[in-house]
């Protein structure tokens, strides 16, 4: 049975996505440069931003069971949460396929013979490590593999135009063109990822499934359901167009967030047309007050010119809080009816008369 050693990695540097208003803001990490910042976002930083791309050195495993544990091995050089180890084993997964797949298309598929391979081989991988690879490679079963995944990608309708760059890097850059910050649909995803950076003419299959799509939706079908008859149903496990590591489950549970946050929002902004709608009504009630007290003013000075203006603003005062009997227990804060002051400003009247 065809076995191959197992490899332990050094992560030497990463290039670190901030989201910021527009693209974002790329920054690179290394243990010689920055080290402490280095360590901060392998520690749980770098889930505020996307790691777009990751330099590693390859070591043999010092054991077989320590190899097997790839988290493990991780935590004994970084912290990271329990959260994290799906995402961190699926970096891992990929980065070595990449890095893999290099070193075969650059050091295996040109030549002929094993001799001229090892001879050829790169300089970070072992020659013992490097004739296994050779030997893996070149099995009738894996060839036969290989064979089938190349047809495969043949296949593959709608090439991405992205080339290096991320997806997750995308999703930030879409992100920030929303008012809302919300997560951007597939189809959005689908254009943003299939349109050349250099604006070029995209291929005329991709063209006529845009045409397609935009037509489904005119017909009255939803974004989802549009995207669903083009390309078929999800795989499980994965999500179209939004990069590895993204399931249907990831995205639902940032759906549920961000309408936990629209309904927030609503009802902060529902508060506040309240509290506004409030304040008018009392400006309203503050400039009826004082029109009617001008008017009382001027009755009663027409009535009795004798009386001071002190003395008419001590009858307005009174009438407007004290209670009109005495069985009531306190006097009225709120605007007096114009009919209620005119009988106690009559009642005030008499009695300034007795005096």
């Amino acid at each position: 049975m065809l076995k191959l050693m197992l490899f332990m990695f050094d992560l030497q540097s990463l290039v670190w996505l901030l989201p910021s208003k527009g693209k974002g803001d790329l920054i690179t990490c290394s243990k010689q440069k920055n080290s402490e910042l280095f360590h901060a976002v392998l520690g749980g930083l770098g889930q505020f931003g996307v790691i777009t791309r990751a330099r590693i050195s390859l070591h043999p495993a010092p054991t077989k069971e320590g190899a097997y544990n790839t988290v493990d091995i991780m935590q004994t050089k970084f912290i990271l949460p329990d959260s994290e180890e799906k995402w961190v084993i699926q970096a891992i997964r990929d980065a070595w396929k990449r890095f893999k797949g290099k070193i075969k298309q650059k050091h295996f598929v040109p030549f002929d013979t094993i001799e001229d391979m090892v001879k050829n081989r790169p300089t970070q991988v072992p020659e013992s490590q490097f004739i296994k690879l050779i030997y893996y490679w070149s099995h009738p079963t894996i060839q036969s593999i290989s064979e089938k995944n190349k047809k495969h990608k043949e296949q593959q309708k709608f090439p991405h135009r992205m080339g290096p760059i991320n997806f997750g890097r995308v999703r930030v850059a879409l992100r920030a063109t929303k008012e809302t910050n919300e997560e951007p649909k597939r189809f959005e995803m689908f254009l943003a990822t299939r349109t050349s950076r250099k604006r070029k003419e995209i291929d005329q299959e991709t063209q006529d499934a845009i045409d397609e799509f935009q037509n489904r939706q005119a017909a009255g079908e939803t974004d989802e359901e549009a995207f669903e008859s083009l390309f078929g149903k999800e795989q499980p496990g994965r999500v179209r167009c939004y990069g590895r590591s993204v399931t249907r489950s990831d995205l639902k549970k940032h759906a549920e967030i961000f309408e936990l946050k629209q309904q927030h929002q609503e009802e902060v902004t529902s508060l506040k047309a309240e509290l506004g709608d409030m304040k008018a009504k009392q400006q309203h009630q503050e400039a009826d007050l004082h029109g009617l007290r001008n008017m009382i003013k001027l009755l009663v000075q027409r009535s009795e010119p004798g009386m001071r203006s002190e003395e008419i603003e001590a009858l307005l005062q009174d009438a407007q809080h004290s209670p009109i009997d005495a069985n009531s227990a306190h006097g009225s804060t709120h605007i007096p009816n114009i009919n209620m002051m005119r009988v106690k400003i009559e009642m005030l009247i008499r009695n300034f008369k007795k005096k």
